[in-house]
């Protein structure tokens, strides 16, 4: 089943600066950024340099409306400004554009731009080396730049980007302080380190943004597959980054926890964000309303564990590189089924000790076989799963954790999440490039404010690094 993929076509306007003039690869920052951007989303965005050299805002905002626009791009990187202030003949002339054309001109460049384009960013005009003038302009006639002139048009292009509600990208502030000469070949172009540098900051500022642009086209696709028990089906929901099962070259499995299930928010923006970044994501229930499906009150550690095996042999062996996460009680159950042919493994906020675990809900015995614990509503779960954490204390975990010392594993606890305060999690034996990462400002399922931006940021880079 294809899905209907986004193509988004993303364009930069600017001058010399954007054009890449003078870097050594010839493709500048905007180049660069490319590269990054497409590592992550093979076969869903497309690149137009439009840039010019010598442009200014005039030339720019025409050049929004005749060559631009006709492209249909989503979005937009504007960089430039620093040629409305050349100063020709004396360093003490008025700048080449005055302060009401470009007024007009930016009005008249973020109108049109964010009338017509879903998602525009203006960055900052640079800092020059002042020592470097003059220069010869057009016509060999001497030009300078000024630092003051570029820092005062810096605030009134920022507070314009306010105005229309554009997003401002301080790349003038990466130089500060810094030897300009180290960066800029001839007081005004950047060499290779000064791209680099653009590139680098404008992917992390932006990157979260240009994700979600991929969120509406990341079809559910429904699956089915046979229980580990044999007695009952799994159902789940795969998003392919490539439209097929197995075009991408990468997947990632979720387990959701205890009473949880595939389309918990959590679970259902991950699987579109990580589908956004090349993989294809797979999420499933443990149990369900399904005729055939397991119910919760049925369950166990053990069946979870099967059913990952289950899943993982229907698909895992599509792809070159396989990664799992697990969330609160999915983690035992990943580290349980003890998984082989993968890549690294990331637990969010996952159960450890899960004696401990079961103890701290205060479980209430409400029949022969069933106990019910209370997180603001109520939930059944059978004697079997209570009496099997008993099994899995601090020092079984531990050893389930040395039996995957294959594996790297990252644990991400939220600042304030249920285990947050475990002096030792599944990190803590087996790989030595285990580690353990915390995310301020969230809780248990990383709901809070830009939480799961960084959850999902911090477990893509982990995984990028297991990679082949």
């Amino acid at each position: 089943m294809m899905q209907n993929l986004k193509y988004r076509t993303i364009i930069a306007l600017g001058d010399s600066i954007t054009n890449g003039c003078y870097d050594e690869r010839a493709i500048g920052w905007f180049g660069r950024l490319s590269e990054k951007i497409v590592k992550h989303y093979p076969a869903k965005a497309g690149f137009n340099n439009l840039a010019m050299d010598g442009d200014r805002t005039m030339d720019v905002y025409h050049r929004l409306c005749a060559e631009a626009l006709s492209r249909q791009p989503d979005i937009l990187f504007i960089a430039c400004g620093v040629n409305d202030l050349i100063r020709w003949q004396s360093e003490d002339s008025q700048p080449d554009f005055s302060p009401t054309l470009r007024r007009e001109m930016w009005f008249n460049l973020l109108k049109t731009a964010t009338e017509n384009v879903p998602l525009v960013y203006v960055l900052s005009i640079l800092p020059v080396s002042e020592n470097r003038f003059p220069q010869p302009g057009a016509y060999d006639e001497p030009l300078w730049y000024k630092n003051a002139d570029i820092q005062a048009y810096n605030e009134q292009i920022r507070s314009w980007c306010v105005d229309f509600g554009v997003r401002y990208l301080d790349t003038h502030a990466l130089f500060a302080g810094k030897d300009l000469d180290q960066y800029l070949l001839d007081g005004v172009h950047p060499l290779a380190d000064g791209h680099e540098a653009i590139a680098t900051f404008v992917y992390n500022e932006t990157i979260t943004e240009i994700e979600k642009t991929a969120y509406a086209n990341s079809q559910d696709v429904a699956w089915d597959i046979p229980a580990g028990d044999g007695a009952h089906r799994i159902y789940g929901l795969a998003n392919y980054t490539k439209g097929g099962a197995g075009l991408s070259e990468n997947a990632v499995f979720f387990v959701h926890g205890l009473t949880s299930h595939k389309n918990e928010y959590l679970h259902k923006i991950a699987a579109s964000r990580f589908a956004a970044m090349g993989y294809d994501a797979y999420r499933f229930d443990l149990y369900g309303f399904e005729e055939d499906a397991r119910r919760l009150k049925d369950c166990t550690l053990k069946n979870h564990a099967a059913d990952l095996q289950a899943v993982l042999a229907a698909y895992a062996d599509k792809y070159k590189n396989v990664f799992l996460i697990g969330h609160s009680y999915g983690a035992p159950a990943i580290m349980l089924a003890q998984p082989e042919n993968i890549r690294a493994v990331s637990l969010w906020d996952p159960s450890f000790d899960l004696e401990k675990v079961i103890a701290d809900q205060k479980a209430e015995k409400v029949a022969d076989d069933l106990y019910m614990i209370s997180w603001n509503i109520q939930f059944l779960i059978g004697r079997a799963m209570v009496e099997e954490a008993r099994h899995y204390d601090a020092d079984s975990c531990l050893k389930l954790s040395e039996g995957m010392s294959r594996v790297p594993i990252q644990v991400v606890h939220p600042a304030e999440g249920l285990y947050i305060d475990n002096e030792q999690s599944w990190h803590s034996a087996g790989h030595p490039d285990n580690m353990r990462v915390v995310i301020e400002g969230a809780g248990h399922t990383f709901v809070e404010n830009s939480a799961a931006d960084e959850l999902f940021r911090q477990t893509e880079a982990f995984f990028r690094t297991y990679k082949i």
